[in-house]
């Protein structure tokens, strides 16, 4: 108990230091106008690499199989993998990594649209299928749980079931795909949505839960932290079950 509470401490601390970054960045940006894209994944990047176990190693690239020339990944906007293990060839900031020793992918957005949404879990379902199924999702921009929602099932053309749209924790319902990213967050909106098997009157399945959380004095917590501790707790139990 003591462990998870220290573990979420940190991921607090982490959010809140990320925020005032992402903050200043923000002011700096509205007089020099560039985009936030290169920024918010450097910031989300440095913030990852200080979080982690001290075994784990936050870079950019692509994911490879060196058991096969033939295939690549897309580009990743961040990879977690093993300190000092499976970098192939290092091009400037990027990185060819073996995938035996990637633990995660995170994709990160300034603003996304369904398009945007789609190509980027077709990236994610191509990394799956090698065996890499810690993924993430982070959009600086908006986020509601309605377009999530239209756009998972315009993926494939899946018909939304509302009758398990519940209360403050709408569950987006999509069978046998457990490739999806177990996390996705918005910041402007501070939306988390998890992955999650969802029991309904007439099934089980796996779908996404929107998170509102509240800390003991009814605080919001913020999307961010809890972002931040699922990648944490992901890539911990991952660490843990591959070097038994």
């Amino acid at each position: 108990m003591d462990n998870i509470i220290t573990n979420e401490m940190r991921c607090r601390k982490a959010a809140s230091s990320l925020i005032e970054q992402i903050n200043e960045a923000r002011s700096y940006l509205k007089v020099h106008k560039p985009s936030l894209g290169a920024f918010g994944e450097f910031l989300l990047m440095d913030t990852l690499s200080h979080l982690l176990p001290n075994d784990c190693e936050v870079s950019q690239g692509f994911v490879v199989d060196c058991t096969s020339d033939k295939w690549i990944s897309n580009q990743c906007d961040i990879i977690i993998h093993r300190k000092n293990c499976g970098v192939v060839r290092i091009f400037g900031y990027t990185k060819l990594i073996d995938l035996k020793y990637v633990d995660a992918v995170i994709e990160v957005k300034s603003s996304i649209s369904e398009k945007t949404f789609h190509s980027t879990l077709r990236a994610l379902e191509r990394v799956a299928s090698e065996g890499v199924i810690n993924a993430f999702i982070f959009v600086y921009g908006k986020l509601t749980r309605m377009s999530l929602s239209n756009w998972l099932f315009s993926y494939h053309e899946i018909i939304t079931d509302t009758s398990i749209m519940i209360g403050e924790t709408p569950k987006f319902d999509w069978p046998d795909k457990e490739w999806l990213p177990k996390g996705i967050a918005s910041l402007y909106n501070n939306a988390f949505y998890s992955l999650s098997h969802i029991q309904t009157d007439k099934e089980d399945c796996v779908g996404y839960l929107a998170y509102n959380n509240h800390d003991n004095e009814d605080n919001v917590i913020s999307s961010l932290q809890e972002f931040l501790y699922t990648v944490f707790q992901s890539i911990s139990l991952d660490f843990e079950i591959n070097t038994e």
